[in-house]
């Protein structure tokens, strides 16, 4: 697969969201923390395949950092919530229950530190952990409607977002680029006008070209993802 085009990235969290910005930074640092001391999820085969796959591409925050409130973040915050954020996403498919819903919880906290009308879709997400709970075919749906409900709280760092997601288009763990690449799908879709800009473009044209690129080599692809405008 050729080199994936490049897309600006830049954002700025505002000064009045960088506290609670921070301080879900820090949650994802323990919630990493908590999952990678359960020996339950240490000794499975795939999950070590999750974790390398992830480690391989965005690294991992919450299993290099003490579990306790970041100090001196701020230069680097804006960083820290995207590479958190992915980190995430690509552990939404995990065969541990509570990893799939305290991810989905988490993001769901970073949509209302982004955007408090993201509060208003709060009496959702109880359905929305439940097919989390109960999926037996990928959690594909389940991702879709999360990101259906706090994608366009995310509008602000969609773009980074996506840059990040982009790397696990080659994923050779089929579960994880599956996830990923609807996680993807779905916040483009719900951004639609950040993406139609001409300095955007390219990822909509880096995602059309990767979902036909896929079967090339691999016979297993994501079995659900939305069509992109």
């Amino acid at each position: 697969m050729e080199s994936l085009k490049s897309h600006q990235i830049s954002f700025i969290i505002p000064t009045a969201d960088r506290s609670s910005a921070s301080q879900w930074v820090s949650e994802v640092s323990q919630f990493f923390h908590s999952i990678s001391s359960d020996s339950q999820f240490i000794v499975d085969s795939g999950t070590k395949s999750i974790l390398e796959s992830v480690s391989n591409r965005v690294g991992l925050v919450g299993l290099s950092t003490p579990p306790h409130p970041l100090n001196n973040v701020d230069d680097m915050l804006e960083g820290l919530v995207v590479h958190s954020a992915v980190q995430i996403v690509s552990m939404l498919g995990h065969y541990l229950e509570r990893v799939r819903v305290g991810g989905a919880v988490l993001l769901f906290k970073l949509a209302t530190v982004l955007d408090k009308r993201a509060l208003e879709v709060k009496k959702r997400l109880d359905k929305i952990t439940l097919g989390f709970q109960i999926d037996d075919k990928g959690y594909h749906t389940a991702v879709h409607e999360l990101f259906h409900y706090i994608g366009p709280a995310l509008s602000s760092i969609s773009v980074a977002l996506i840059s990040g997601l982009e790397c696990f288009y080659t994923c050779s763990d089929w579960n994880i680029r599956g996830i990923c690449t609807s996680a993807l799908s779905r916040i483009v879709y719900e951004n639609e006008k950040v993406f139609l800009e001409e300095d955007h473009l390219t990822a909509i044209w880096n995602l059309f070209f990767s979902l036909n690129f896929v079967p090339l080599w691999s016979k297993v692809f994501p079995d659900r993802v939305v069509v992109v405008k």
